[in-house]
């Protein structure tokens, strides 16, 4: 009888333990970008730049969509114009926590907390009269974008 229930105990063990998800790490972020008075920013160029490794996107009249992100760690977003010329730049820093929430901090970084089932995050950015970018969460349904910045 003991020998029955031990082997239906590491039965019922092992098939726990192969259902549960594999953990992904990576976040994927839409983002929308616009000027200070509402405006989109529609024309230009986003680089994510993580030291070595630059992925460049570009701007138009839709949200872009960043796929793989760091839930952990840090990376810089740049703003370029048509000719390249920096127009902002922020360094984003990602962590773990309980809640989800983005924010910019008075030394110019954006905070990104992300919970540990958060797979997809909306971003917004603005872009300063001052140069200056600012990062907050996109709490407006994907769908229906702030200042009417349609999806791709």
């Amino acid at each position: 009888m003991f020998t029955i229930l031990l082997v239906l105990l590491c039965c019922y063990i092992r098939t726990v333990k192969q259902d549960q998800p594999a953990q992904e790490d990576d976040l994927s972020v839409t983002a929308g970008f616009a000027h200070e008075d509402g405006t989109m920013l529609s024309d230009g160029i986003i680089q994510l730049s993580n030291g070595g490794h630059i992925l460049e996107y570009p701007l138009s009249d839709t949200a872009l969509a960043f796929p793989n992100l760091p839930r952990n760690g840090s990376f810089m977003l740049a703003l370029l114009d048509r000719q390249e010329q920096t127009q902002g730049t922020m360094r984003l820093s990602f962590s773990e926590g309980a809640v989800i929430d983005a924010t910019t901090g008075k030394d110019g970084v954006g905070y990104v907390m992300v919970n540990g089932d958060t797979d997809e995050l909306a971003l917004y950015f603005i872009l300063t009269d001052d140069g200056e970018l600012q990062c907050t969460l996109w709490l407006s349904h994907p769908d229906l974008p702030p200042g009417g910045l349609p999806l791709k």
